[in-house]
């Protein structure tokens, strides 16, 4: 009779595997190359817990199980081992938050010593160098059985230092079972090299896959609960595991329409039966595996890149939202934004996919209900660019070096100017100049509106106290400056910009602010007290734009609007348009009966300002007195149209 093994622990790792590998093949699983390696992990790894224990039982009996079959059984355990190890190792590449290529790499390291390994187990029938059996049927070691347990403890050590070399790119769960696994493995093979006959291999792969099956590869937590498919913690895994490989897929986002109202109309357990509905549509459009909900009112799936197979399914959604949706006594329609991108053609990471689904979105959202964008060279020319003019904001908030324009007012009383309008420049190296209709709004999104119009208020007051306070020559009385929603939202506006004022010393009148209809309405009681404390302080505020929305004489009785302005686009239906004629006109009339100043703006030709003469016209704004210039360049024309002219 051969050796005695201890096997009782091999048993018990490979009943725990083999319910592991039931409930994993009965539970959806989410379909990514880790998945793959764990699934080949798991099961190499039972087989291997097998064979080892088949062999074992060989062992200790050479007189009753066949000289042959021992070595095939010897043989199949090694082999396994060798590959369970190589897969896990993989496995762990895969965790890390590296680049494909730095995975290659150290993949094609690490398949070294397991093809070696490979090529001494297949070699030891003929060389005898893992192990042999001796005439009476006993195994024997052979003279190079260590390097089996060298290359597992080298595995378990490489491991390790991919660990410590990529913990910030490795989840804090994922580094405790690296961890573990490491130091499991390096003991249990000093035990197994000191004691031949303790079986515990199989135990060590047990304990790991059991904390990686909870920990990474549970599908209970990569699934929505409400819609009963993959949620947005699994579509982010399935993009970033796609796009790391470098496969081509597509992405189409679903976005349900104003859907918040559409659950309060109906109710939430209603609205959640909708979502169940929707979801299990898609399912039936792109798969189950390929159908998430990412967000509360967004749905995701990832289709092969192929253009017709993204168009018929895009065009499947379409015509389905545009039939009734049932759920109960309920029956509703609803409206769904898709937006659509390919990878690697449009983005090539989860956070461009993100910021990308975000930009298409707005333009859905500009076009109406239920639209759809499908990116293309053009869409992504225009994101890029998005992307350019946040980064010359940023370069230009860090140097300071957005440039302030003056274009002068002029009063139609006095004959001569007498204000001034500041407006933001923007100028990048790449780019060249940027408009303040792209720039603004840019700025409004990712909030360096706030830093932006705190650099040019200063600017501004810095230009009043150097410039034309010295100079009262000059006749500038006023600077008026542009305010955005965003910084009205900002509870400490006015504190600042009392602030800045002192610190220049400059009279409050000489700052006059102008506000959009738009920004009261956002900001309402906030406006008003910005409004109060600015107002008694003594700085003057304009109403800009006026006539586009819906604001009316009633509605600024409500603010403390000193003067309105009337856009280009107004004034020119004004001279144009009869019935606009008609109606600006008595709004004219209205507003000075009020006591508000009007300045009429994008006045071109001297006939304009002659018929605006004739009106009374309060100010007037426009190229026919200037374009918006630098701070020399208008001190120069306010020099030669107010003082020499006054010389003469």
């Amino acid at each position: 009779m051969g050796v005695r093994y201890i096997y009782h622990f091999e048993i018990a790792a490979l009943m725990f595997m083999m319910v592991l590998l039931l409930h994993f093949l009965v539970y959806r699983q989410l379909p990514l190359v880790r998945t793959r390696i764990f699934a080949a992990f798991l099961i190499s790894s039972m087989a291997g817990c097998a064979f080892n224990l088949c062999s074992s039982l060989g062992c200790m009996h050479p007189d009753k199980v066949p000289l042959w079959l021992n070595q095939i059984l010897a043989l199949l355990a090694f082999l396994l081992e060798a590959v369970s190890s190589f897969l896990f190792f993989w496995y762990i590449l895969q965790l890390c938050g590296r680049g494909a290529k730095w995975k290659n790499r150290v993949l094609q390291i690490g398949a070294v010593p397991f093809f070696t390994m490979v090529l001494l187990i297949l070699s030891t029938p003929f060389t005898g160098w893992m192990f042999s059996f001796d005439r009476q049927g006993n195994y024997v070691s052979g003279a190079w059985s260590s390097c089996g347990y060298l290359c597992i403890a080298g595995y378990a050590l490489a491991e390790f230092i991919i660990l410590m070399v990529n913990r910030k790119e490795i989840r804090r769960n994922n580094q405790i079972i690296i961890a573990l696994f490491s130091l499991l493995t390096i003991t249990c093979t000093v035990i197994q090299v000191n004691y031949r006959e303790l079986l515990l291999n199989g135990t060590t792969k047990a304990i790991v896959l059991l904390l990686i099956y909870i920990s990474t590869q549970n599908p209970g937590s990569l699934v929505d609960g409400v819609s009963d498919r993959y949620n947005e913690l699994a579509f982010r895994i399935m993009v970033r595991d796609k796009t790391e490989h470098g496969q081509s897929f597509a992405a189409v986002h679903i976005h349900l329409y104003k859907f918040n109202r559409i659950s309060a109309a109906i109710g939430y357990k209603n609205a959640d039966g909708i979502l169940e509905q929707v979801g299990r549509f898609l399912a039936g459009i792109g798969g189950e595996e390929n159908t998430y909900r990412t967000q509360t009112h967004e749905f995701a799936l990832i289709l092969p890149a192929e253009e017709e197979t993204v168009k018929k399914a895009v065009n499947a959604i379409r015509e389905r939202f545009g039939q009734k949706w049932n759920e109960g006594n309920t029956e509703l329609m609803m409206d769904a934004d898709i937006v659509t991108a390919c990878s690697p053609r449009h983005f090539k990471s989860v956070s461009e996919m993100n910021a990308l689904r975000d930009y298409m979105l707005e333009c859905a959202n500009s076009k109406g209900a239920g639209s759809l964008v499908m990116a293309d060279d053009n869409l992504k020319e225009a994101y890029m660019r998005l992307n350019k003019v946040e980064q010359a904001i940023s370069e230009a908030l860090e140097k300071d070096s957005m440039e302030i324009h003056y274009q002068p007012i002029y009063s139609m009383k006095d004959k001569k100017l007498v204000a001034a309008e500041a407006l933001a420049r923007l100028r990048d190296d790449v780019l060249g100049n940027i408009s303040p209709a792209e720039f603004i709004p840019v700025a409004e999104k990712n909030g360096t509106i706030i830093e932006l119009g705190r650099q040019i208020f200063e600017k501004c007051c810095k230009f009043i106290a150097k410039e034309l306070i010295p100079h009262p020559e000059l006749g500038i009385s006023a600077v008026h400056v542009n305010l955005s929603v965003v910084q009205c939202i900002q509870p400490d506006m006015a504190e600042q910009f009392i602030e800045i004022i002192e610190k220049y010393q400059i009279p409050p009148g000489m700052i006059n602010l102008e506000l959009t209809e738009r920004m009261t309405l956002d900001a309402t009681d906030l406006m008003r007290t910005h409004m109060k404390k600015l107002g008694e302080y003594g700085v003057r505020f304009s109403l800009d734009d006026y006539g586009t929305g819906s604001s009316n004489c009633a509605y600024l009785i409500d603010y403390s609007f000193g003067m309105v302005k009337f856009d280009k686009q107004m004034m020119d239906s004004y001279f144009d348009n009869e019935s606009a004629h008609f109606i600006l006109k008595n709004e004219f009339k209205t507003l000075k009966g009020l006591g508000i100043d009007i300045v009429a703006e994008g006045i071109e030709t001297k006939a304009q300002v002659d018929k605006l003469e004739e009106e009374d016209m309060n100010y007037i704004q426009g190229y026919y007195f200037a374009k918006p210039a630098p701070v020399q360049e208008f001190l120069k024309l306010i020099q030669a149209q107010n003082v020499q002219k006054a010389a003469y």
